[in-house]
């Protein structure tokens, strides 16, 4: 097998540190955790309230609105930091087309799609009070997830 050279061109980190790689590389030299209160969804009947999230992310700073509200949070970052990757390699796509082909990226999350995950749970605990111990082989069935209509 051939081996290939990779060349990492610019980095992108978003994460309860920091919008940025700078504020990131900065929270961990000074030693902060980013762990504190979960504050975006209810977390009543959850074990735990506190985790770590990304206060102050405004996806509309990344995406446009429309693109923004049809992708999930997790997906918002994603993009966001993909966007900051790519501005700091200084690449410019439309100069080298074929540089679209070679090119990759690396991402890494600690959960995604939390809200989504929490919906579908939300139709299966309906649907099993409202089917006795029936369960839902899939619920995203009951909430219309398929790929296409901005839930996936």
């Amino acid at each position: 097998m051939e081996r290939r050279r990779v060349v990492v061109t610019g980095l992108g980190v978003i994460s309860p540190l920091g919008r940025d790689l700078a504020s990131n590389w900065e929270g961990m030299k000074e030693g902060r955790s980013g762990i504190g209160p979960i504050t975006l969804f209810d977390t009543s009947r959850t074990r735990t309230s506190i985790g770590g999230e990304i206060s102050g992310f405004d996806p509309e700073d990344y995406l446009e609105k429309r693109e923004a509200r049809r992708l999930d949070r997790y997906t918002q970052v994603f993009m966001a930091a993909a966007i900051e990757a790519m501005e700091s390699s200084g690449i410019d796509l439309d100069a080298d087309e074929s540089l679209r082909e070679r090119m990759g990226a690396v991402v890494g999350a600690g959960i995604g799609g939390i809200a989504v995950h929490t919906q579908l749970q939300v139709a299966m605990s309906l649907r099993s009070h409202a089917f006795g111990s029936q369960q839902p082989r899939y619920a995203g069935e009951e909430m219309g997830v398929e790929q296409g209509n901005g839930l996936t």
